[in-house]
């Protein structure tokens, strides 16, 4: 199913009930601080590599302090690229690099492509941050937030999953906590199995 065309960090009414926000810039998508960046000119051309062809290759070409600092960087499709590097790399630092990142004031396809790496690190770190995501006020977030814990296997993930399942206003949320848990429970099934089959010294054919 395609997601919808996002615009909460535009001009919307947000899910506190909270009135229109003005347009933001075309830039500088949102109202956050952003530090003057300073990086090797190899580093910004691979940025801008990245921005037009997603190649794992480039990922590995920027130091993690470099994507450390381009993720917080004026530019949207620096920033968008970043986060997606960070989760190609997947070092151990990168999980905490990506959840500090992960601010609600942040344009929602920064934040989707956050939640997305997140998914790909198995750590608690990653778990959570992801968990608060699952209440952003853009649905496509909560979307991605919801795919990625199943993609984690995130037991302690359930009770938050549910509640999107029971409130969430849109259908595509909803179904995508739903797969999120069946994912879990499987998950959970198989462990289960395997560790009783280890107990009784039982093997599967």
């Amino acid at each position: 199913m395609q997601l919808k065309p996002d615009n909460s960090n535009l001009k919307s009414t947000d899910r506190s009930g909270q009135g229109a926000r003005s347009a933001m810039p075309a830039v500088k998508t949102d109202s956050l601080p952003r530090a003057q960046i300073q990086l090797p000119e190899a580093d910004i051309e691979a940025i801008k590599s990245i921005t037009r062809k997603r190649d794992p290759d480039l990922a590995y070409s920027i130091s993690i302090s470099s994507l450390a600092l381009l993720i917080r960087h004026n530019s949207l499709v620096y920033r968008q690229a970043a986060a997606w590097a960070l989760g190609i790399r997947g070092e151990a630092e990168t999980a905490s690099i990506l959840a500090t990142a992960l601010n609600p004031r942040e344009n929602w396809m920064v934040k989707r492509e956050i939640v997305n790496s997140l998914g790909l690190k198995l750590c608690q770190t990653s778990i959570d941050a992801l968990k608060p995501a699952l209440k952003d006020n853009s649905h496509c977030v909560r979307v991605a937030a919801a795919k990625s814990l199943g993609k984690l296997k995130a037991s302690s993930a359930k009770t938050e999953l549910a509640s999107l399942v029971k409130d969430d206003s849109e259908p595509i949320v909803r179904g995508a906590a739903i797969k999120a848990l069946a994912d879990i429970e499987r998950a959970e099934q198989l462990a289960q199995r395997q560790n009783t089959n280890s107990e009784t010294g039982s093997c599967s054919q």
